[in-house]
């Protein structure tokens, strides 16, 4: 997500830097007005695709406030069923089963406001979790952990 706002940052300072500057730290880059058409469509673009990733998001997580308040949310609780954490470096989503649902999500996944903190990375979620989840669609919107809780959940049957 971080990196996403920062391509906009860039093309501002492409935009408001003086081109002799931008010439000596890109001396392959556009030079003249090619440079500075290049740093304003750049900064345009990546401005509006950050801002529509912002809204989109943001209308997400009004849509799961409201289903909460008007009581529209799926809940499962109990004992992990499987478990499949997320390896310390990634490249994998962490994956649970609880009451016949199956959800994965990953710190990586930034497409939807949902809960996506992975074990590896600090989340509440283990093996020997007892979890609610209130739950629409494949989003966990709100998540209450009882550590300790449970027998570990074993991985997933390949």
């Amino acid at each position: 997500m971080i990196p996403l706002f920062i391509l906009p940052v860039i093309g501002l300072l492409l935009v408001i830097v003086p081109q002799s500057a931008v010439d000596r730290l890109l001396p392959k880059g556009p030079k003249g007005v090619p440079g500075k058409l290049f740093a304003w469509v750049f900064f345009l673009f990546t401005s509006a695709f950050a801002g529509s990733w912002l809204l989109s998001h943001a209308e997400q997580a009004a849509s799961f406030k409201s289903a909460e308040k008007a009581g529209h949310l799926s809940v499962v609780e109990g004992c992990l069923q499987h478990f499949h954490p997320m390896p310390q470096e990634g490249h994998d989503e962490e994956k649970i089963e609880i009451g016949g649902h199956v959800f994965t999500y990953s710190d990586y996944d930034v497409s939807t406001p949902g809960f996506n903190t992975t074990e590896s990375h600090g989340g509440p979620i283990h093996a020997d979790s007892k979890v609610r989840l209130a739950f629409n669609g494949n989003d966990i919107v709100r998540v209450e952990v009882r550590q300790k809780a449970c027998p570990a959940a074993p991985e997933f049957p390949k």
